[in-house]
């Protein structure tokens, strides 16, 4: 998946699909007895965006360069290696736990559970050497495209265009809006 696919769908999967699950069940609410059920802001209207982004692409920001440029040959010029592994994403969330605690703010959980989305939206489980890196072998050679599922093409050109029309309805509700400003500042606005 390359960068509309990885950032509208986590912004998408963040920020819609809980409001959708709410809208739900406030309609399932009409129908039940009084204080069974109280509602209130969930705490993902108060996610930065920011986070999500850069989490989103964390992976892949770390990998690429180590392939194409900074030591290709000890990554066997595959574009998914250290990145893509489950230690890493273990360490950016013990080192998110750290942050969150030390700075009493969200965005550091935020980014490491988007980094770890990452994995999911390559899906990794078909490729499990690397996935489970160190426990399987140290190989992270590129693998055919074909082997990274039943029709890779078809889903990850359709994840690339939710991705981007997910990007832009977002970039059209904060131009609409008039919260790009607050955007930029505080990652919240949408």
């Amino acid at each position: 998946m390359l960068l509309a696919g990885h950032i509208g769908m986590t912004l998408a999967a963040a920020k819609y699909a809980p409001r959708a699950l709410r809208d739900i069940r406030y309609r399932l609410y009409l129908f039940l007895p009084r204080g069974i059920h109280t509602f209130r802001e969930p705490w993902t209207e108060r996610l930065d965006d920011r986070a999500l982004i850069v989490g989103s692409m964390l992976p892949d920001i770390v990998d690429k360069p180590l392939a194409l440029f900074l030591a290709p040959t000890l990554v066997g010029h595959s574009l998914r290696n250290y990145g893509h592994t489950l230690v890493f994403a273990a360490l950016v969330l013990a080192v998110a736990l750290a942050l969150a605690a030390l700075m009493k703010r969200q965005w550091p959980l935020t980014l490491a559970l988007a980094s770890a989305g990452h994995l999911v939206l390559d899906l990794m489980w078909f490729s499990h050497r690397i996935l489970f890196w160190p426990f399987t072998t140290s190989d992270f050679s590129p693998r055919n495209i074909h082997e990274w599922g039943p029709h890779p093409d078809v889903i990850y050109f359709s994840a690339e265009i939710l991705g981007l029309i997910v990007i832009l309805w977002i970039g059209l509700r904060l131009i609409v809006t008039r919260n790009v400003r607050q955007w930029l500042l505080t990652g919240i606005g949408v």
